[in-house]
This record gives structure tokens, C-alpha cells and sequence, in this order.
């Protein structure tokens, strides 16, 4: 698995292929965008399920620009599913699949969150 910066990535605009050896087509991601952002920017966090751990007051929103170019749909788990996300101290973040965070709330019609959930 190749580790590439995301600072890096998001500054330098570039697409990564992600394919799988099992189906013929790929899929294309650009990193547009990383950043902390406050709970308190989300309306309603009380409603995020209880096993995310919140406690440090912020998650990290990466956004992406996906293109599939599988001839079939696609869900979007199969995408998350390749995309780990780690530090330079190899520390491993979590991924947060919440419904109120991506789909329900202010925030994520804010963000857009709504947009990658579902059938690529």
C-alpha cells in the first residue's frame, strides 16, 4: 500500500487510481480538501452515534472528488474501504459513518457530506 502525504496531495491537485484486480474499470480520487473541524460547528452533535469518540472537541472532513470508471454502479463502501488515512506517526484515523454527520444535518448539506453517500 503506498502512503502519500495528504497535505501533499491536496496541495498538488493530483488524481490517484484506486482498481481492483477482480472487476475490469478503476476509480479516479482527488483530495480537495482536509481540516479539523469543530464539534461545535456541527448542529446537533449529540445525535453522532455514541461509539465515535468526541471527546477532543473536533473531527477531520476530507473531501474528495471521485470519478468511477467502472462500466457497472459502484457503492461508495467499496472507495472507503481503500482509502486508510494516517499521520506521519503512522497513527490510523477513523472513519466516521454516521447518518446525522453525513446525510442529516446542517453540516452535511454544508459540506456537500451528502453527495459521495450511495451509488458511485
Amino acid at each position: 500500500m503506498n502512503k502519500i502525504p495528504i497535505k501533499s496531495a491536496v496541495d498538488a491537485n493530483c488524481w490517484l487510481k484506486i482498481s481492483n484486480n477482480q472487476e475490469e474499470g478503476f476509480i479516479k480520487v482527488r483530495l480537495t480538501e482536509f481540516r479539523k473541524v469543530l464539534i461545535n460547528e456541527i448542529d446537533k452533535p449529540e445525535f453522532i452515534d455514541r461509539q465515535y469518540n468526541l471527546s477532543e472537541g473536533y473531527i477531520y472532513l476530507l473531501k474528495l472528488d471521485v470519478v468511477s470508471f467502472y462500466k457497472q454502479q459502484m457503492g461508495s463502501f467499496y472507495l472507503l474501504s481503500n482509502i486508510i488515512i494516517v499521520d506521519h506517526d503512522d497513527f490510523k484515523f477513523q472513519q466516521i459513518d454516521d447518518a446525522h454527520l453525513s446525510l442529516y444535518s446542517t453540516f452535511a448539506l454544508k459540506f456537500a457530506m451528502t453527495a459521495n453517500d450511495g451509488w458511485t
